[in-house]
């Protein structure tokens, strides 16, 4: 994925599904949530960051799942990003 054009397409795909307006990112040196569009299939992630990843709902193809703990890899990449962007 390639770095500042991708965040902002995910951003944009934020505001564009104004349906989804939880799924947001916040900036206060953490991010609560992310929507993000992969190759067509919308997948929509709720995130609590509290140190650890506590909870993520996942919408892939109309169907959810609820995964109990996410490992920083899943979204490592935009979190590093935010991280260099807000230091």
């Amino acid at each position: 994925m390639g770095g500042l054009h991708t965040i902002r397409f995910f951003i944009g795909m934020v505001k564009f599904y104004s349906a989804f307006k939880r799924a947001m990112i916040v900036f206060k040196g953490l991010f609560k949530g992310m929507v993000i569009e992969i190759k067509g299939l919308f997948i929509g992630l709720v995130i609590e960051y509290k140190g650890l990843f506590k909870r993520a709902i996942i919408e892939f193809k109309g169907l959810l799942k609820r995964i109990g703990e996410i490992k920083v890899i899943l979204v490592r990449w935009p979190y590093n990003y935010i991280k260099r962007r807000t230091s």
